[in-house]
């Protein structure tokens, strides 16, 4: 699995400051990937479990900028740790994939999706399981505006050119120009 890590200074320190303000403990693998990457997005990532696809956009990291993916922002985040589960990632329609906090299960991680009212679903037994059962594909070439338009164009879609769709595949170029992808390691 491909990730383009989160910045780690004063990562453990960080860790440290999250587990306390919350009186939890990370399990040990997720924690080990915490102080290597916290976190990371990781585009064009997917796994399977139990015979259905899933997406990997992003695993949170703490005390990023507001709307980076930082878990410090994860709404009900103490409703979930009640729970004995902290969400951990996010897909790309807003559900979580959590890991259990605490007993037996400790470390293993589930899918937790919005429109079953956040329900666990296990996926997977430990952390290393879900990094193992992910692939991601590099980040490659990055097509410029004037090239998707073309496209666009030719496919016949041009009524569907908008301010907004513009914007958004800017935003796309100026998020993945520049991304730094590396093997997830545990």
């Amino acid at each position: 699995m491909l990730i383009s890590k989160f910045d780690i200074t004063d990562i453990a320190d960080k860790i440290d400051r999250f587990e306390k303000e919350h009186d939890i403990i990370f399990p040990m693998e997720y924690r080990n990937f915490m102080l290597r990457y916290n976190g990371g997005e990781t585009p064009k990532t997917s796994f399977r479990s139990n015979r259905k696809t899933y997406q990997l956009r992003a695993f949170f990291g703490i005390e990023l900028q507001a709307g980076n993916y930082s878990l410090n922002d994860v709404h009900y985040i103490d409703d979930f740790i009640k729970r004995g589960v902290l969400p951990i990632a996010v897909d790309y329609f807003g559900n979580y994939y959590a890991i259990s906090l605490n007993g037996e299960r400790s470390g293993s991680v589930y899918f937790l999706s919005h429109e079953s009212n956040y329900k666990e679903k296990l996926l997977f037994n430990s952390f290393k399981e879900l990094i193992s059962a992910s692939k991601s594909e590099k980040i490659g070439y990055i097509p410029t505006i004037e090239e998707r338009k073309q496209k666009l164009i030719a496919n016949g879609f041009r009524h569907t050119l908008s301010p907004e769709k513009l914007a958004g595949w800017q935003a796309e170029i100026d998020r993945y120009k520049n991304i730094n992808q590396e093997e997830v390691s545990l």
